[in-house]
């Protein structure tokens, strides 16, 4: 079977006139036809996913990003570091590629990953530190190497307190701490247990007090993680009760004194175009 014309007759028949799909929903459809396969043939359709990706063949690339995350193929590292080291490219699809990084291929694209999170975290420019690409190989890093992703943690805490939100007298809860730092979080723990959470509490010391109650919800969604099945159904990680315990009384005491208001940004900051 020709698995190259079979993945892309999936798609166009998905996207026919009339049918509405989301994003994802292409990427599920392909797994579906991928699981029931042998051995055999599904090494060689994970030769046709790269050999897509590897031609940037718009018309599934995005959904074969979300797919090679889903199925884990480690073989399309390769591809997917070129394709990240191509910056003009990276720049519209970068999130996706680093969403199609396996946990062993995000270790050996480890340093790259590092490079382009360290210039986006260190930019001057707001838009750059917090943009998407930024974020997704953040992510990507903690998953293939948790170690080297647990320096940015306070670096992305100190960024979202002093230019991420605006608090409200209403209270922390509609503080929305974002998707990466817990994500970070749950890694650590979830590699280290108990000597993780002393990582994590090593990296913010010194909090100031007027910050401590945003963390706390940090720290609630890095439980949450950690405890309750992700999207889907998939199954949290697994991770000791004591290590929870740990992290449970580390975000017990800390302040939930909602005091704290950032400072107006100049106006053009976001859009790169401030001083």
């Amino acid at each position: 079977m020709d698995f190259t014309e079979k993945i892309l007759q999936t798609a166009k028949q998905m996207c026919a006139i009339g049918q509405r799909t989301q994003m994802g929903d292409i990427a599920l459809a392909l797994r579906d036809l991928y699981d029931p396969l042998g051995p055999e043939e599904k090494a060689q359709f994970e030769a046709a996913v790269i050999f897509l990706l590897e031609q940037r063949d718009m018309r599934v690339f995005d959904e074969l990003c979300w797919l090679c995350g889903m199925l884990e193929i480690e073989e399309a590292t390769p591809v997917l570091m070129e394709l990240l080291r191509d910056r003009e490219f990276a720049s519209q699809h970068g999130t996706d590629i680093a969403i199609a990084l396996s946990r062993q291929g995000a270790g050996k694209a480890a340093a790259l990953l590092m490079s382009i999170v360290h210039d986006g975290l260190t930019s001057p420019l707001l838009i750059k530190r917090r943009s998407p690409i930024t974020h997704s190989c953040l992510i990507a890093l903690a998953g293939g190497n948790s170690i080297a992703a647990a320096p940015y943690l306070r670096m992305l805490f100190d960024d979202e307190m002093r230019n991420g939100f605006k608090s409200w007298r209403a209270g922390p809860e509609y503080y929305w701490v974002g998707g990466a730092l817990p994500m970070l979080m749950v890694e650590i723990v979830s590699e280290f247990g108990v000597d993780g959470v002393d990582l994590i509490k090593e990296m913010f010391q010194d909090t100031p007090a007027e910050w401590e109650a945003y963390l706390k919800i940090a720290l609630s969604e890095t439980i949450r993680g950690l405890v309750e099945p992700g999207p889907g159904g998939i199954s949290p990680p697994l991770v000791s009760r004591e290590a929870v315990e740990r992290l449970r009384e580390y975000m017990a005491s800390l302040s939930a004194t909602t005091d704290y208001i950032t400072p107006a940004l100049p106006p053009m900051d976001y859009f790169g175009c401030g001083e």
